[in-house]
């Protein structure tokens, strides 16, 4: 997460950054079981899409915020967007993966996806390195929206039931 980093550039003690941090943590934890309820229920869409836009919208925030109480809200922002994410990866692989290979499947899906989560912080280092660290979170930000079009594009309506037929989510609730 890069709170503690912006709290720094903006000039908050450890003490505040640890605060923040600790709330947005505790949002994160709070909304993740809902989420899963909510992916189950209507769809996998219905989480991943507000996830990354969430999260997108949060990082383009952040440059923006100069005092405690605007960068604990904005955290608090990110942290619901982190939270119902949560898993999204690992129950996208796990729908999309073919009953012949599982194992293979999922274990390149997660090495990709390992991949994928540390080119973050590379991109995040490049772009600070160059243009300073509002336009590293910034250029995050636009991530997080490309990755909404990405999973709006690909992610099927519904997943599929061990049957193979389309349902109203993995646990058929």
């Amino acid at each position: 997460m890069v709170v503690p980093l912006w709290a720094h550039h903006i000039g908050l003690d450890p003490s505040q950054s640890s605060l923040i941090y600790g709330i947005s943590g505790a949002v994160d934890a709070a909304v993740f079981y809902p989420a899963g309820y909510v992916m189950d229920r209507w769809g996998r869409k219905w989480i991943a899409l507000p996830c990354t836009i969430v999260m997108g919208l949060s990082f383009l925030l952040m440059p923006l915020t100069h005092t405690f109480l605007v960068l604990t809200l904005v955290a608090v922002v990110m942290g619901f967007g982190n939270g119902i994410g949560s898993g999204i990866v690992n129950t996208l692989g796990s729908d999309a993966s073919p009953a012949v290979g599982r194992p293979t499947f999922l274990g390149l899906w997660r090495e990709l996806a390992d991949g994928g989560s540390s080119l973050g912080p590379v991109l995040l280092s490049v772009v600070t390195g160059v243009a300073g660290l509002a336009l590293g979170i910034v250029v995050s930000g636009f991530v997080g929206f490309a990755a909404a079009a990405a999973l709006g594009r690909w992610i099927p309506k519904r997943p599929r039931d061990a049957s193979g037929r389309s349902g109203r989510g993995a646990a058929g609730t």
